[in-house]
């Protein structure tokens, strides 16, 4: 693999997606690819420490199911069709808890 020729050994590689989250609190969604998008998002919900945050960039994962899972979601960008209209959306699985999405500091960033 030519990435491990020009990336630092302190660099991870792994085989799946669901390799990389085992103690994790966020996760940065910036693709589509269909085995990231298809993994199994119960059981990186199971191996995700709280608050178990989600910022998908590309608006790929169904809002809805990341909620019932535990995520505090936030979703913007993309194209995928159903996911919702690309407008900054927060689904929250326990709305009691704060959280604040500062959307003018995000887009300063």
């Amino acid at each position: 693999m030519f990435a491990r020729l020009l990336l630092p050994e302190s660099v991870r590689f792994v085989d799946t997606p669901e390799e990389t989250t085992p103690g994790a609190q966020a996760l940065i969604l910036l693709t589509e690819w269909h085995e990231i998008v298809r993994a199994d998002r119960a059981a990186i919900a199971d191996s995700m420490r709280c608050p178990k945050l989600v910022f998908d960039g590309r608006n790929a994962l169904d809002a809805a199911l990341m909620a019932h899972l535990g995520f505090e979601y936030a979703a913007v960008g993309g194209n995928s069709p159903g996911k919702g209209d690309n407008a900054a959306s927060l689904e929250r699985a326990d709305p009691t808890i704060p959280l604040t999405l500062d959307r003018e500091k995000l887009s300063r960033e």
